[in-house]
């Protein structure tokens, strides 16, 4: 069960330690400002995220990075305002090759907190092992917490005021791996020498660039993109 007190709780922390991870970066300012997520929101958007990641209890969880070229195909989504899910290969982005993204979305919905509380919330459905363990939604939250998820980046659009908000995924996931997310462990014992300092592997902003390849928390890609 994800209890949203201690999300928000954790978010606070973790808004410090975005700040100055966003900082350590040396972003530039059009990776910042894609469409109509704004950096604030942005920076909700990853401290919701690795708020819920951080509370899973896995050993092989990849710390997430917002990317804009992804960001760029989520925003065309809103921008249509069709309020659906779009094909996957109108989220592939060029220079990760035939990696799968996966996407969430949500209609209606006042903020960005609230939509990615709606999807943090589906976890209250979910058991380890088994899925959804009452048929309720939960393919939102697993996106959310998928071991191998390393990359996202959003789109917004007002849409005549029906807020249609958008959020794309490397790596998507398949639907067998809504029962087991992630691996069970101490955090990082699938990549004691890829752990940063927030607990979760790192390779660097490296992603496997064919979708066949399924990428390893130890970094042994044999072919990479690096985003």
């Amino acid at each position: 069960m994800i209890s949203t007190d201690l999300l928000q709780t954790n978010a606070e922390m973790e808004a410090e330690f975005l700040e100055n991870e966003l900082r350590d970066e040396e972003i530039e300012p059009k990776q910042i400002t894609t469409g109509r997520v704004s950096i604030e929101e942005k920076n909700i958007i990853l401290t919701l995220h690795f708020a819920v990641r951080s509370q899973v209890e896995a050993s092989n969880i990849m710390k997430m990075r917002y990317y804009d070229d992804i960001a760029e195909k989520a925003q065309i989504l809103a921008d249509s305002c069709t309020f659906e899910h779009d094909k996957g290969s109108n989220r592939e982005v060029t220079r990760l090759g035939t990696v799968m993204i996966g996407q969430n979305i949500c209609i209606g919905f006042s903020s960005w907190s609230e939509c990615i509380y709606a999807w943090i919330n589906e976890g209250n459905n979910f058991e380890y092992g088994i899925g959804s363990k009452n048929g309720a939604e939960i393919s939102h939250y697993t996106q959310m917490v998928l071991w191998r998820t390393m990359a996202i980046g959003c789109g917004a659009n007002p849409c005549n005021g029906t807020a249609f908000r958008v959020c794309n995924y490397a790596y998507g996931q398949y639907i067998n791996e809504r029962k087991t997310p992630w691996k069970v462990g101490a955090p990082c014992t699938d990549c004691p020498t890829n752990c940063g300092s927030d607990g979760f592997c790192d390779c660097g902003g490296k992603v496997c660039s064919n979708r066949y390849k399924i990428p390893s928390p130890k970094c042994p890609c044999v072919s990479w993109w690096t985003i």
